[in-house]
Order: structure tokens, then C-alpha cells, then sequence
């Protein structure tokens, strides 16, 4: 959905440089999505995430970041948000989420904004405020 969002406002998706691409094959399980846009998985724990978001920032071709949590039975979205309102300085590009969920998204959605990260109910959303 987001990819599609960019495509159509006339965006696209950055080119991961190989060294990133390698950089994630070390961080993530063997059935990643190995593009972008990187799926971490479903079961992917706040390490997992923030790990493969601190890849990708450093990528030269990357612009901004767009992190997009959705409700699983073994998915706690809180302490991703929690990891990156501890951790300033600031990412040196901008980083987005869409936390969907609803409710159950609101401690994680109230922290990332606290931290300065804007967070939209939809990918759609994310993608047409940047």
C-alpha cells in the first residue's frame, strides 16, 4: 500500500546499495524480503526492527524512512517506539511510522510522537505527508 501511495504521488522506492543489502542478510532471517521495501517479518522483535531501520538510514540512497507495524498475536508494539524516544539524537533523515491498530497501537503511536516521530493510522497517510 505504501509503495503504491509513493508510486502514484510520483515517488519511488530507494535502490539498496549492495553493502546495505549485505548489511541486513547478517541482521535478518533468511526469508527477509532481500528489497525494498525490507519485510522484517511478522514475528520480527524491537530489536529485529530497530536494528534493520538503523541499516537502512545509513544507506546514501535512502531519503527518509517509512516503519510500518501492524497488530499480530506475537507482535508487542510498544518497545520499538520505546527503543527510539530513549535513543536521541534524532535519525539523520526522516523517519515515519504507521502504526495500524487502532487502540491497541495508541501507548506505541504516544511514544514515537513524544520521541518526534510523526505517525499516521495508514501507510497512504505517511507516505502523501512527506
Amino acid at each position: 500500500m505504501a509503495t503504491d501511495a509513493l508510486v502514484a504521488a510520483g515517488g519511488a522506492l530507494a535502490r539498496l546499495s549492495d553493502a546495505t543489502l549485505h548489511e541486513l542478510d547478517a541482521a535478518l532471517p533468511p526469508q527477509w524480503s532481500r528489497r525494498n521495501p525490507v519485510d522484517v517479518l511478522g514475528d520480527a522483535k524491537s530489536k529485529l526492527v530497530a536494528k534493520a531501520a538503523q541499516i537502512v538510514l545509513q544507506d546514501p540512497g535512502v531519503d527518509a524512512l517509512l516503519v510500518i507495524i501492524t497488530p499480530q498475536a506475537m507482535t508487542n508494539p510498544r518497545p520499538w517506539p520505546a527503543r527510539s524516544a530513549a535513543r536521541p539524537p534524532r535519525p539523520p533523515k526522516p523517519v515515519l511510522a504507521a502504526w495500524l491498530g487502532g487502540a491497541a497501537m495508541r501507548e506505541g503511536t504516544s511514544l514515537l510522537n513524544e520521541a518526534g516521530i510523526p505517525t499516521y493510522p495508514t501507510p497512504e497517510q505517511a507516505v502523501a505527508s512527506s
